[in-house]
């Protein structure tokens, strides 16, 4: 199991969605992760950096409105 955040783009806070206020917050996932884990997954977590979102190379970003 692969646990991807919802990236921290101009779409997703202009739609309202809950996004990781900080790139060094990793307990945000332990209330994911853990229930798997202790089912028997295989848990990745992926946290993303402030670089691959500020560039714009998360797979997230690959459909970008354009901003005015």
């Amino acid at each position: 199991m692969k646990i991807i955040p919802i990236h921290k783009t101009n779409s997703a806070v202009k739609n309202g969605f809950n996004v990781t206020t900080s790139y060094m917050d990793f307990d945000v996932y332990r209330k994911f992760e853990q229930p798997l884990l202790e089912e028997g997954w295989d848990v990745i977590v992926f946290v993303p950096s402030e670089e691959e979102d500020s560039d714009r190379i998360t797979c997230g970003n690959a459909l970008i409105s354009k901003t005015a």
